[in-house]
């Protein structure tokens, strides 16, 4: 992965979307720290790797398009029991 400040990724613009469109994966940084602020990678890469939508068998006659995260049952569990919290579910 290469890092570019952003003036030089303003700079150079077309440039970097020529290596970024070649596979090249491209962080753009900001500041004296060289702060990572965006990572560019090619539009196949990414929709590969992006969040597939599904539609739930269960509700398939309703036609509701529901975008399922893949998550550990860790995970599903945390966030089922923040959303009771929040709710205010939990407390009766």
């Amino acid at each position: 992965m290469t890092l570019i400040a952003v003036a030089d990724a303003r700079a150079q613009f077309s440039n970097v979307l020529e290596r970024v469109q070649a596979g090249e994966e491209i962080t753009i940084t900001k500041g004296a720290r060289q702060k990572p602020i965006v990572v560019m990678i090619p539009f196949d890469v990414w929709e590969e790797k992006k969040p597939k939508r599904r539609t739930l068998g269960a509700l398939e006659h309703w036609g509701l398009d529901i975008e399922v995260p893949k998550m550990s049952y860790e995970e599903l569990m945390k966030a089922s029991e923040e959303m009771v919290a929040a709710k205010g579910l939990g407390d009766k």
